[in-house]
């Protein structure tokens, strides 16, 4: 039998504040050992945005112990409450959400001083989803369907679907966000160089109005997908505004969008139409398909 433990980790916020901090230190001594190289090489300055900087001066044991130091406090909130279960396992399988998914997991440090660390005790196997994990066990029983179905080519989206008497998609999640934007998706004809691809692929083709959302997430393992259209992403709310991009930032941050599943995805048939509150068939949706939607 199969006993299932259970761990508490703690506050998120704790964990998150602790993901940040490790992520931090790892860029922050990613960036020193960057500029002790270009001092190594004679080159004490560097062109930023066509500027002349000269390099500041730099600590590379001062950043390994940040490293460590986050690192170990981000092992006493997420591993040492888990370690104790796992026996004699030499396979992890994460299913990280939130800030966590964030994180490269067999690079977490397990001893003191960074010495030893997640891959060499354990192979680390990331998933998106737990869903990947009951599939993986299913074609492991035999008890899954296997076999890829031919490739399929999905370009050139009929984006401005004329309105018709379907339903009124409600715009909320991401097409509110977009709309919001002033998002419109220009016209593309990559139908020629796509019906060459099907061709080659011996696969078939989803175009113009059939380039929708329903009929793209009834594929079934296609041997090869290949998709020429436009991919949208809204910023991370809270992110410094870049230069040019501060209205985009700000409606973010208004709109509150945390996951990047959310936030980003393709546009599909219909995009600009709903976009524009048109009505459309059933099978268009709502014209975007998320990465949410997507897994």
């Amino acid at each position: 039998s199969t006993t299932v433990h259970m761990a508490d980790l703690g506050p998120v916020g704790a964990i998150d504040a602790a993901v940040r901090a490790w992520r931090d230190a790892i860029s922050a001594a990613a960036g020193i050992a960057t500029a002790a190289a270009a001092q190594a090489t004679g080159g004490l300055e560097m062109e930023l945005f066509g500027t002349a900087a000269t390099l500041p001066p730099h600590s590379p044991t001062k950043a390994s112990s940040n490293v460590a130091a986050t690192g170990a406090a981000l092992k006493a909130l997420i591993l040492d409450p888990v370690m104790p279960h796992l026996e004699s396992a030499t396979r992890l399988v994460v299913c990280p959400d939130g800030k966590l998914s964030q994180l490269p997991f067999a690079a977490l440090p397990t001893e003191a001083g960074g010495g030893r660390y997640l891959l060499d005790d354990f192979t680390v196997t990331q998933l998106g989803t737990a869903r990947d994990l009951l599939r993986s066990v299913a074609r492991a029983q035999g008890g899954l369907h296997t076999d890829c179905t031919p490739a399929v080519v999905v370009s050139t989206p009929n984006f401005d679907l004329e309105p018709e008497g379907g339903s009124r998609p409600s715009l909320g999640g991401v097409a509110a966000r977009l709309r919001k934007l002033g998002v419109h998706f220009q016209p593309m004809d990559m139908s020629q160089s796509c019906k060459e691809i099907a061709s080659l692929l011996r696969g078939t083709e989803l175009t113009g109005a059939e380039a929708c959302e329903t009929n793209f997430r009834t594929l079934s393992s296609p041997s090869v997908l290949h998709i020429a259209t436009h991919a949208f992403s809204v910023p991370t709310p809270g992110r410094p505004a870049d230069a040019g991009d501060s209205r985009h930032s700000a409606v973010a941050a208004q709109l509150g969008v945390q996951s990047p599943l959310l936030r980003s995805g393709l546009a599909l048939a219909g995009g600009n139409t709903a976009l524009g509150g048109g009505s459309l068939p059933f099978c268009a949706g709502d014209g975007l398909l998320t990465g949410q939607r997507a897994t």
